[in-house]
């Protein structure tokens, strides 16, 4: 079964927070999904977390790409 945490911003942008924490999850070898009802923003947060300013590279997709299954975020 899953497992749901949820983070309260406080200080940081959701972009910087959301690196960070997708980041430690990849280190502990937790598969995460990010959900999210406006495709404007998610498309700019898929193109913030490609940069890997934050928290270096992250390897994800999108829902509906070819390789789904093989993304950890």
């Amino acid at each position: 079964m899953g497992e749901a945490y949820f983070y309260h911003l406080t200080h940081k942008p959701m972009e910087e927070t959301l690196a960070m924490l997708l980041a430690k999850s990849l280190e502990r070898g937790w598969r995460v999904a990010v959900r999210g009802t406006d495709r404007d923003r998610l498309d700019r947060l898929d193109r913030h977390l490609w940069l890997g300013d934050e928290a270096g590279f992250l390897p994800h997709g999108l829902a509906g790409g070819a390789h789904d299954t093989r993304q950890p975020v």
